[in-house]
């Protein structure tokens, strides 16, 4: 239980500070349209925001960031040694950010496909 709320105050924080610094910050949409981690859905899986919005899009993304942080510091609660912690968190980031962006990509080319 513990663990659980922690999980989910990790993820509100994440995702309110997500929500604060990209969502709602409408003027920096363009410059937001050309970070890495748009670019790289735009090039791999065909993302056209005349068929998914933008901003569903964005929130997707929030939510998936937030699932993925604060998913890997639950993780980190069962470790003591901090190296340990830090080599562990790595491992889970980059697993956690693979499986889910791919996901997200599936979810793209359904929605690209059915619209």
């Amino acid at each position: 239980m513990k663990y659980l709320t922690l999980f989910i105050i990790y993820f509100v924080i994440i995702y309110l500070f997500y929500l604060f610094t990209v969502i709602l910050r409408k003027k920096k949409y363009d410059k937001y349209k050309k970070s890495t981690q748009i670019v790289h859905f735009i090039k791999k899986y065909n993302l056209d925001f005349t068929k998914i919005s933008f901003n569903k899009f964005i929130n997707i993304i929030a939510f998936t960031n937030s699932f993925i942080m604060s998913s890997t510091l639950i993780v980190m609660e069962f470790i003591d040694k901090y190296v340990m912690k830090i080599l562990v968190a790595f491992v889970v980031l980059f697993v956690l950010i693979f499986i889910c962006y791919r996901l997200i990509g599936f979810y793209i080319e359904r929605k690209n496909k059915n619209v």
